[in-house]
């Protein structure tokens, strides 16, 4: 999700559209886990980076892949972005 300027990658905050379909397939993934390596962020509401940087450590070190590409991603939405992921995938399952 960059674009490159005089040779650095620039990283643009996502939209929810552009990555809702991602959170959606990982909730489906993690059933009864409620959200996986995720959950403290995205189930219980705790959207601070450091809270997001636990849980991608967490993901890294459970070899959660898709968790960790989504931790990555929510480092660079706003805590207003964040929020509001778990009720739109509610929604959507």
């Amino acid at each position: 999700m960059g674009i490159t300027r005089a040779g650095y990658e620039v990283f643009m905050k996502p939209s929810i559209p552009e990555v809702i379909d991602l959170f959606r397939a990982y909730y489906i993934k993690t059933g009864s886990d409620g959200w996986g390596c995720l959950h403290i962020v995205l189930e219980e509401g705790n959207v601070s980076n450091h809270d997001i940087e636990y849980c991608l450590k967490y993901a890294k070190d459970n070899g959660d892949i898709d968790g960790e590409n989504l931790a990555n991603i929510l480092l660079k939405m706003s805590k207003t972005q964040r929020l509001k992921i778990d009720s739109i995938v509610g929604r959507m399952v």
